[in-house]
């Protein structure tokens, strides 16, 4: 008869042929010194028939005490003069939950309203296909609820790295996190624990096809570049900390320009811009628009109208939100001057998701022109002699 092959911790799932139900199970306590072959084995009190994957010839055995334990096959009539009628031992059980894989992390968008997470996705670090696992199993992942042998909590943890560059960003704003938070090299950083994941069909399904789990963990900040590392847990204990994931930026990507700003309409004090909604992430639909004005009394000498931007002279003239689907977007300025030459910048960022800078924008082609005013200013008041 072959050795009966062990598993996990508190509990050991085991497999061996027996078709004339002939043979029972022994387990000892293992030390890691040799031992006497035929001491210490006692009969497991607690073995159940538990078929898994199509197999019949699975047993589930509780009730472990020992941190270590083997297993070997016993005839149900002892016979003394007949020793080969034993099984050799197994590979003795050990009550630590094996370590999983290093992760594979990806940033998630959840919606407008919500910061963005990070997709963590990790197996077996044996690479033990889970293929055929059959309905129980399909969402949970193997051994699911059984204790000691399923997996059923997760969790993760990070360490910052270095600020991670946003392209696409040209106004950027403060974030308050400083230099001196952030590691001197990618060996350092302080590593921050995430909130605890139970393993499950809507917090971490079990994906039968890759042999993977996956959970979302959401809070890591914006703007950082990070490693990842997880553990997976039994009823009884942790398993060691991963492999550290690849490098990470947690970043969303701003909004992007699709379109020039278009002047719709234009008065002696006011103007209609519209441009195309700017391209967005996938997942997010929700756009906020900054309008920025630059007043020029003149264009150039020459008589060219492509007329330097300055920051110095230029007015927010408002800020707008928008959904991503409508067809265009249209926004009046007000209070403008007459007979006056303006430039117009567009720029745009999310509502309540990722950095807070502005994107790059959308401008005007040309200078736009309010017209002269309808109705002049009356004349000073003269003094009545």
């Amino acid at each position: 008869e072959e050795a009966p092959e062990a598993a996990t911790a508190r509990c050991a799932l085991l497999a061996w042929r027996d078709k004339d139900n002939a043979f029972r199970l022994q387990l000892r306590p293992y030390s890691g010194e040799e031992a006497v072959p035929d001491e210490g084995w006692q009969d497991a009190a607690q073995v159940q028939r538990r078929p898994l994957c199509g197999r019949s010839d699975v047993y589930l055995v509780s009730g472990l005490q020992s941190i270590r334990v083997e297993f070997r096959l016993a005839p149900k009539i002892d016979e003394p003069d007949a020793p080969s009628l034993y099984s050799a031992p197994s590979e003795p059980t050990v009550s630590v939950v094996d370590v999983p894989s290093q992760p594979k992390v990806q940033v998630a968008i959840r919606g407008d309203h919500r910061s963005p997470g990070l997709l963590v996705r990790f197996g077996p670090i044996d690479g033990t296909s889970y293929e055929n696992l059959g309905e129980d199993g399909a969402d949970v992942g193997p051994f699911a609820g059984w204790p000691g042998l399923g997996f059923c909590r997760a969790q993760a943890r990070w360490r910052a790295l270095r600020r991670a560059v946003v392209d696409g960003v040209a106004d950027a704003v403060d974030d308050g996190l400083r230099e001196e938070h952030l590691p001197h090299d990618e060996t350092e950083g302080e590593k921050q624990v995430g909130l605890l994941v139970e393993m499950g069909r809507s917090t971490c399904p079990f994906d039968a096809s890759s042999s993977t789990w996956s959970f979302v963990m959401g809070d890591v900040p914006h703007g950082l570049v990070v490693r990842l590392e997880v553990r997976v847990g039994t009823t009884y204990r942790w398993s060691a900390w991963s492999e550290e994931s690849d490098a990470l930026p947690v970043v969303v990507s701003p909004p992007l320009p699709t379109s020039e700003v278009e002047v719709a309409a234009v008065t002696d004090s006011s103007a209609t811009l519209r441009w195309a909604p700017f391209e967005l992430v996938d997942g997010l639909s929700l756009c906020e628009y900054r309008v920025m004005v630059c007043q020029f009394s003149v264009l150039e000498a020459d008589g060219t109208t492509r007329v330097p931007w300055d920051d110095k002279s230029a007015f927010m003239a408002g800020i707008i939100t928008a959904r991503a689907d409508v067809e265009s977007v249209e926004y009046e300025v007000t209070s403008l001057a007459a007979d006056m030459f303006y430039m117009v910048r567009v720029q745009a960022r999310y509502p309540f998701v990722g950095a807070r800078g502005w994107s790059v924008p959308a401008t005007t082609q040309e200078p736009l022109h309010t017209s002269v005013a309808r109705n002049p200013p009356p004349a000073a008041p003269l003094a009545l002699p």
